[in-house]
């Protein structure tokens, strides 16, 4: 029997020691947040921000008039200005103002990856690209060049590598700045304007984001080649470039090593492209809200492959110029705003998100800010803007959190159609001005920052401490949930620990919150005063990582947080078998047979597999069948004289803490062979598989036949001998890689069929051979026609139903048996056995296609018979037959597409509604009706199906 794991949840407890450098006793003070820069003598604005979540620097770029701030007495004409906050609750690290540069602004910045440098550039078609060092604001290099356009804000066309190359979107133009090169490679497209530009470390893939009068689009590329990857376009959602720039945001999601997920939003538009690595897929869906709004896109955040949190500022029902933070879930067609902090009374730009309640938003204020709905505090000067940071986090800012009703989403009402426009090269020069750009100066620090702590206060810790050693372990790291158990999980935290420092201080007490949760909105909820976090459902949250993170703070106002992660567990598999039968084992009554296991894969770190023998139900238990030692890696066979001869099965669990996967193994003891020891040779030796025939096409590459492995009843040594006969005039014999490698060219005549003789002998006083007849075929007239175009399937998560009203099932697909002739047998499992036969009985040649992975090619198929009601015997036309062997072949190289099987009110009719998901995983896959309309049809008097329903 069969063992179906579903995959389930690993929860891992990863304890994050989050002390505040610097704690010092509950003290009042300015709260870290709002950030104001800015004073009496003329306008300061921040015009781009950037933050670096891995050293928490967090950056602003822009501009001002005040000759306070800058602490010179140049006028009141603008200088560009880059300001850094360190991570440690966001205190000023440095500024400085690049005074040389007059009337000019920082409308762009961006941090390395590394976080160690960043780059800031001008608005000016006179463009400037000032790279600085994170830590102190030092200037590091300086380039300028002409532009073609004026930058703006709502850009987001600058990229600054780890390897110090700067990449830039310069209006049609792509430009490509070595580190130590005057140099510069320009791709230019015409009548498509970059407005954004994203880059992927993981694939080393930059996507470009474009506008055109027609369309907007999106081109993947290549990073070391700047060769296009994929390309797409669709209706943008604003007439202009600038309006355009100022909604579309971008974020991207590595589900594995062979799985990326790039999400894009146009305002309260979503599309989504899965590119799978393996076979060069891609999935591609859409969804967006019908309702009309201003919402507009401020940052991006894509949690796994199907949930995205949206940074956005607008009105939203009668809520005016608010923030937003919308949750679009992909797999639901979901969509939930949430509201955070007070009415903005201020000029809002792009932001940045990394949480569903953690975002840094730039822009500016004029006169006063909204504490409350009906309380503000003034600027230093009503006359002049000042630069501002918001966010919910140490804020004076009261949060106001509120969610509004969920609404659904239309899926897939916009297209997004394959595109193939090329950039064109050519090479620019850059001035190097490094060594003639004046060096920044630090502005004065004392003309805007704790200014406004009467205003806008907070409790922070002073020194001296109270307490000290404060810790957050616990007592289990690790905790493991199903994903199929709906049931409420909870999970109590140990509660955190400091010491006293003074005797006479009061024991150390945690006010404990939940700092944040990084998944879906009411996926996880913390309750203080037990210490406990619930999760509602792990099955709801579906695939991916989730972060959840608990906060302490002691009466000292120290605080350190234990960090939380929810992760998709993969369950330990044999490497090389197929399904979840292992090979037949042969063992002869008063004989010892030892079995090795093959080699075992799960790619959770940390996880300890135990392998147990186990009987299968309603068997007797086979006392002769035990693993070999401790190590439990060879399974030793052992039957005495009186076992039954014939077939035994056993299950072979693997578990790795989390789930059990099991396979069967079926031994078939034979009788005691009386005078074997007086035998000198049992037998020849054989192949362990069946040589199958082998068809060849006429101009196709270089076909490679790896043989079996040879066998020995005896153990004994043996040789092989191959007699190519007439087909050497296209093969050969490969000893060394044990392979026959056949090449049959265009241009000349071969026959319909070769014979090559193979003759296997032992080493044995009384030597016995076997001869095998391999048959070739040759077809001359069969042209493979390769697919062009990505293919795009769509997975599980994409899949919804079509009608909840209808009666569904679960079902699944597991392959069988493989042999070497191109057969594959195919078992349709379902909840219910009968709708099982049913689907069968549907299926038709055309309801099948089988792709090779790597090579995009269409692989012909065709259904010789059905077995059992629900084994469907396929006959595939590989080209590769000799590489079909039980463990070479997975439901990951194959594309289902099939139906699914309602019941009706009517007994003789089914509703049929169309679905089609690809097999990604050995155990199988559940498959759902998709969003397709139903229709009904009769019985199909060609099969039969099962009555009574």
């Amino acid at each position: 029997m069969l063992k179906i794991c579903y995959p389930l949840i690993q929860l891992a407890i990863i304890l994050s020691l989050l002390l505040r450098q610097s704690h010092q006793a509950c003290t009042t003070t300015q709260s870290p947040f709002p950030k104001f820069l800015g004073g009496t003598q003329g306008a300061t604005y921040f015009l781009s921000i950037d933050y670096n979540q891995g050293n928490g620097y967090l950056v602003a770029a822009g501009s001002t008039r005040d000759q306070g701030v800058r602490g010179d007495s140049l006028g009141n004409v603008f200088r560009p200005i880059i300001i850094a906050y360190s991570s440690v609750y966001y205190s000023y690290a440095w500024g400085k103002v690049f005074t040389s540069l007059v009337n000019e602004q920082f409308y762009g910045v961006k941090i390395n990856q590394l976080g160690t440098k960043l780059v800031a550039c001008n608005q000016a078609v006179q463009r400037y690209m000032i790279v600085v060092d994170i830590t102190n604001g030092n200037l590091i290099s300086a380039k300028s060049f002409t532009a073609l356009f004026t930058y703006g804000q709502n850009y987001r066309c600058l990229l600054l590598l780890d390897n110090d190359s700067i990449l830039f979107g310069d209006d049609k133009r792509l430009l490509n700045m070595v580190s130590g090169s005057t140099d510069i490679t320009a791709y230019t497209m015409t009548s498509f304007t970059i407005i954004a530009l994203q880059f992927s470390k993981e694939y080393n893939r930059l996507y470009v984001f474009q506008f055109s009068a027609i369309s907007c689009m999106i081109t993947v590329l290549n990073l070391e080649s700047f060769t296009r990857v994929y390309q797409y376009q669709t209706q943008c959602t604003a007439g202009t470039v600038f309006g355009m720039a100022q909604t579309l945001q971008s974020c991207d999601y590595q589900s594995s090593s062979k799985i990326q997920t790039m999400v894009t939003q146009m305002g309260t538009r979503f599309s989504r492209i899965k590119n799978y690595y393996s076979n060069d897929t891609l999935a591609i869906s859409t969804v967006h809200d019908p309702s009309v709004s201003s919402l507009q896109g401020r940052g991006l955040f894509c949690v796994s492959s199907y949930l995205v949190f949206s940074l956005m500022w607008g009105t939203y029902l009668t809520d005016a110029s608010r923030l937003i933070v919308a949750e679009v879930n992909f797999n639901l067609n979901k969509i939930i705003y949430t509201r955070f902090l007070q009415r903005t009374n201020s000029n809002v730009y792009h932001g940045v998100i990394f949480a569903g309640n953690k975002f840094f938003i730039a822009g500016y204020v004029s006169t006063s800010i909204y504490k409350t709905a009906s309380s503000t505090f003034n600027t230093q000067s009503p006359s002049y803007h000042h630069g501002s940071i918001n966010t919910p986090m140490l804020t004076c800012i009261s949060i106001d959190q509120f969610q509004y009703p969920v609404v659904t989403l239309i899926a897939n009402g916009y297209t997004l159609t394959a595109t193939t426009y090329d950039y064109t090269a050519s090479q620019l020069t850059i001035a190097d001005i490094t060594s003639t750009l004046a060096a920044p100066n630090n502005i004065v620090l004392t003309q805007f920052e704790g200014l406004f702590q009467t205003q806008c206060s907070s409790q922070l810790p002073i020194a001296p401490h109270d307490y000290s050693a404060l810790s957050s372990s616990q007592a289990i790291n690790q905790l493991y949930y199903a994903l199929d158990d709906f049931s409420p999980k909870t999970i109590t935290i140990t509660p955190f620990t400091a010491n006293k420092i003074s005797p006479t201080a009061a024991d150390p007490v945690f006010t404990y919150n939940l700092d944040s949760f990084i998944g879906p909105f009411s996926g996880a909820t913390f309750t203080p005063s037990t210490r406990q976090i619930l999760i509602p459902s792990l099955a709801a949250l579906g695939e991916g990582t989730y972060t959840i993170i608990i906060e302490g703070k002691l009466q000292d106002c120290q605080m350190i947080t234990a960090t939380i992660k929810l992760i998709s567990n993969t369950p330990p598999l044999l490497i090389g078998v197929l399904g979840f039968s292992l090979p037949e084992v042969h063992a002869e009554q008063g004989q010892i047979t030892n079995y090795p296991l093959p080699n075992i894969f799960d790619p959770d770190i940390g996880q300890t597999i135990t392998a147990t023998l186990v009987e299968i139900q309603g068997s007797a238990f086979l006392s002769f069948v035990d693993f070999k030692d401790s190590s439990n890696t060879t399974i030793q066979i052992e039957p005495t004289i009186k076992a039954k001869i014939g077939f035994h099965q056993i299950e072979l669990t693997l578990n790795d803490g989390v789930e059990t996967t099991t396979y069967t193994l079926n031994i078939n003891v034979s009788a005691h062979v009386i005078n074997k020891y007086a035998q000198t040779n049992q037998g020849p030796p054989y192949y362990n598989e069946s040589l199958e025939p082998v068809t060849l096409y006429v101009g196709n590459q270089i076909f490679e036949y790896a043989l079996p492995q040879i066998v020995d009843p005896d153990d004994d040594l043996t040789s092989m001998r191959i007699d190519l006969r007439e087909a050497n005039l296209f093969s050969y014999y490969d000893k060394a890689a044990q392979q026959i490698v056949f090449n049959p060219v265009k241009g000349k005549n071969y026959k319909e069929e070769y014979q090559i003789m193979i003759v296997l002998t032992d080493k044995n006083i009384k030597p016995k051979k076997n001869t095998y007849k391999l048959s070739i075929y040759i077809n001359q007239t069969h042209e493979i026609e390769l697919a062009k175009n990505h293919t795009q399937v769509e997975t599980l998560e994409d899949i919804q139903l079509a009608n909840p009203q209808l009666k569904t099932y679960k079902t699944s697909i597991k392959i069988v048996e493989v042999s070497r002739n191109g057969e594959v047998q195919l078992q349709i499992i379902s909840s219910l056995s009968s709708m099982a036969k049913i689907i069968t009985a549907m299926l038709n040649d055309t309801d099948i296609q089988v792709l090779d992975e790597g090579k995009q090619q269409e692989i012909r198929s065709k259904i010789n018979d059905v077995l059992q009601g629900n084994i469907l015997k396929i006959k595939m036309d590989f080209q590769n037959q000799n590489h079909i062997t039980t463990g070479m072949v997975s439901l990951k190289s194959i594309t289902w597409i099939g139906f699914k099987l309602c019941q009706s009110k009517n007994p003789e009719r089914f509703r049929l509604c169309h679905w089609k998901c690809i097999c990604i995983s050995p155990e199988g896959i559940n498959c759902l009706c998709s969003n397709s309309n139903s229709i009904l049809i009769k019985r199909r008097k060609h099969r039969e199906l099962p009555k009574g329903l």
